[in-house]
């Protein structure tokens, strides 16, 4: 009877190696899973950040392409109409221009410190 106890017990141990070297390859399987969506997921990251700092630089450009535009053609405005010898109109545009400036500068700054501040709190209020 101890002999057939044995060979159960080496039988049973035996079953649970074969057992055991099952779980370790799929244990392998899914660490190779893991790594290789890791490495596809990091490509797709760096291709996203690619085309994203593209469009930020697209968008500086075209942004800094409207303000020259508009910068000239203002220029070109009070010049002509200094040339006519219509100083008011002159005086007029220029006003214009100093108060939308000022207007759009506060509104940055504005805008900019409430970001900050509610960067700095963490609950969200103000």
């Amino acid at each position: 009877m101890p002999i057939e106890l044995m060979r159960q017990l080496i039988e049973n141990q035996s079953k649970e190696l074969g057992i055991r070297a099952q779980e370790l390859e799929l244990q392998k399987q899914q660490d190779r899973h893991g790594f290789e969506y890791s490495q596809k997921a990091l490509e797709l990251k760096a291709k996203d950040q690619i085309n994203s700092r593209d469009h930020q630089l697209g968008m500086r450009k075209t942004v800094t392409r409207i303000v020259m535009i508009t910068i000239a053609a203002l220029a070109l405005i009070v010049t002509f109409a200094l040339w006519k010898d219509k100083d008011q109109v002159a005086i007029e545009v220029i006003k214009a221009v100093v108060y939308v400036a000022t207007g759009a500068f506060g509104g940055y700054g504005v805008a900019s410190a409430r970001a900050k501040s509610q960067s700095d709190d963490p609950s969200g209020r103000e």
